[in-house]
């Protein structure tokens, strides 16, 4: 699903074929276990579920280990954020191949404040409040690092703006503090289920949750390496640690023939061999451990630009055609929502996405 650089430069460089899937990784850290407990006991309070998943991985970063703790009634939308690091076809795709589903689902970038308004107003259609004094409570939920509190603080900052060019007197903010949800650039910044007012007129409260994973299946060992490349589970819960992570990247970019990566370093034709590429890049960066290139720095540099999107737009996830997608309908009762192919809405509910901007 990757688009860039055309393959016509380099047609005959052969990729590898096949990769060695050597390990399934196991991330759970203690304070998962707390706020599953804190999540299941919050979720009765919440009218409204967000799930924000990665763009870049639309299924694989599909939150379903929290299924079982969400009440019957609960509305659901999905969010696909970073959509900026797919090509627009790819996005757009993807959120259709969700929402042919019945899945509402919605693309953002949190991180420049795209696409999050629609988030309140899919919300406000979808739920009433019964007393304006207590408002409508949603939680936003989904795996580490996809962007959870970042999509929490521009609902924030998208409602001052509102408010400061709004109507004279309005009471949009007021009594809201503008303290930010913390956010970081690694998984498990947030540790605690914590809430926050994003508006006053309505009341809008929403529950930010840690990213909560239980990693298990060893029968799809790509879907780990995936979450992995996107910096959702940490490198160092691999056996082959970030050289494994860095040379699956390569991997799938020279098999879908997108070689940016070769213009952002300068060097002659693409390579299927990580190890001397990463100590090239040491090299050229100039770190260098006991006379030698450190090749860790360089594994550090390429996961990075990968990852903020600098060898151009890629989506690790097949995205089904239309043609695909009637085959897919089949399977949509098979998962438990919020599973990937999961119904619109927790059971008991009917949350039609009519409205939902394209």
């Amino acid at each position: 699903s990757g688009t860039g650089r055309a393959a016509g430069p380099v047609p005959t460089f052969p990729a590898q074929k096949e990769f060695n899937y050597m390990d399934s990784p196991h991330y759970w850290r203690t304070e998962m276990a707390k706020s599953r407990l804190a999540i299941g006991k919050k979720h009765s309070d919440c009218d409204f579920i967000i799930e924000v998943r990665d763009a870049r991985a639309p299924f694989t970063s599909a939150q379903h280990e929290l299924t079982h703790v969400m009440r019957p009634g609960t509305r659901r939308l999905v969010i696909l954020n970073k959509s900026d690091l797919v090509s627009p076809r790819i996005a757009k795709r993807s959120r259709q191949a969700i929402r042919d589903t019945g899945v509402p689902c919605l693309l953002t970038v949190a991180s420049q404040n795209r696409g999050v308004g629609h988030i309140r107003q899919a919300a406000l259609e979808a739920v009433r409040p019964k007393w304006k004094s207590i408002g409508m409570w949603m939680m936003v939920i989904g795996l580490p690092n996809v962007g959870k509190s970042t999509v929490i603080n521009s609902m924030k900052e998208l409602a001052f703006s509102a408010s400061k060019y709004g109507q004279p007197g309005n009471k949009l903010v007021h009594g809201v503090t503008r303290t930010p949800a913390t956010t970081g650039p690694t998984p498990g910044t947030t540790l605690h289920v914590m809430h926050h007012q994003i508006s006053n007129t309505p009341r809008i409260y929403i529950h930010d949750t840690p990213g909560v994973m239980l990693l298990k299946d060893k029968s799809d060992p790509e879907r780990n390496l995936k979450l992995c490349a996107l910096g959702i589970v940490p490198e160092y819960q691999l056996k082959g640690g970030a050289m494994l992570v860095c040379d699956y990247v390569l991997y799938r970019l020279n098999m879908a023939r997108q070689f940016q990566y070769v213009d952002a370093l300068g060097i002659k034709e693409p390579t299927n061999d990580v190890k001397t590429l990463t100590n090239y890049i040491a090299a050229e960066q100039g770190t260098y451990q006991a006379g030698l290139a450190r090749p860790g720095a360089g594994i550090d540099w390429f996961l990075k630009q990968f990852r903020e999107g600098n060898f151009g737009p890629f989506c690790l996830d097949h995205i089904p055609t239309p043609d695909e997608l009637e085959r897919l309908r089949g399977l949509r009762f098979m998962a438990e929502p919020p599973g990937p192919w999961g119904p619109a809405e927790y059971p008991g509910t009917s949350f039609a996405n009519k409205h939902l901007p394209e």
